[in-house]
């Protein structure tokens, strides 16, 4: 990613954060949406209120159909002149699966809420390589979507007013997902790793909540923070799946003592 952008952080931070923002099943539909304009066009309209919205929900193909909605119409004009200015050319939104989510998921807020993001903070890469502290990136990464959808999840359907905003635990997904990683690889490509401080924030957030740390649990295998559940999931996918136990302590453990 960052051979690509031309060595631009910013940039890779953006793609990894959309990734994350569409977490497992709209992962790939965002990741193709921050692929689909040069982050430069973000860069240029950070600082309007209201534009990196229009941009990115039209970018996802959110903005190419009529609705009697008059936000839809106001953002769907917007967004026609940022088409024409830039020479985009939106993603189909077909790309976006709101089935099997719950709606506090549902790709409209999440783009939103990843739109405030970026108009809150124009240089977000630095302040997350400078910060170490768990609290201080709950308060960094706490966003709200934009007012519309504090009474919508779709365009054109009011429901009751609701405020939307990232949780704790959605945060603790960019950590890992997304800041986590990029943090190391920048530290690499540098050369100054600090493994105590990345270990330290693994430590100090949640354990994650799936099925295969469950199982893991009911096998006796405790997991007490994302530094264990990281590693469970890492050991399940790249030796319990690939049936490597003669490759793997643990498998070898259970194996002599069941022989």
């Amino acid at each position: 990613m960052l051979e690509d952008s031309a060595n631009d952080w910013e940039a890779v931070l953006f793609q990894l954060l959309c990734k994350s923002f569409g977490m497992k099943l709209n992962g790939d539909a965002f990741l193709n949406l921050a692929a689909s304009f040069d982050f430069s066009v973000l860069r240029k309209n950070q600082h309007k209120k209201g534009t990196l919205e229009n941009l990115l929900l039209g970018q996802a193909g959110f903005l190419e159909e009529g609705n009697e909605d008059v936000y839809y119409t106001k953002m769907q004009k917007e967004f026609q002149f940022l088409k024409n200015k830039f020479q985009l050319v939106p993603l189909h939104k077909q790309q976006f699966s709101f089935f099997r989510l719950r709606p506090p998921n549902f790709p409209t807020l999440r783009i939103s809420q990843l739109a405030i993001l970026y108009e809150r903070h124009a240089n977000l890469f630095s302040k997350v390589i400078e910060n170490s502290d768990i609290d201080s990136f709950y308060e960094l990464l706490s966003v709200e979507t934009s007012v519309y959808w504090q009474t919508h999840y779709v365009f054109g359907k009011e429901t009751k007013k609701r405020v939307k905003k990232t949780s704790n635990s959605f945060i603790d997904v960019l950590l890992l997902n997304a800041i986590l990683p990029l943090k190391y690889a920048y530290m690499r490509h540098h050369n100054t790793i600090d493994f105590e401080s990345l270990e330290k924030m693994l430590l100090e957030i949640k354990s994650e909540k799936n099925s295969i740390i469950d199982n893991f649990k009911r096998n006796g295998v405790k997991s007490s923070s994302a530094f264990d559940s990281q590693a469970l999931l890492q050991l399940k996918q790249f030796y319990c799946d690939q049936k490597k136990c003669l490759q793997c302590g643990i498998g070898l453990q259970l194996l002599k003592s069941n022989s």
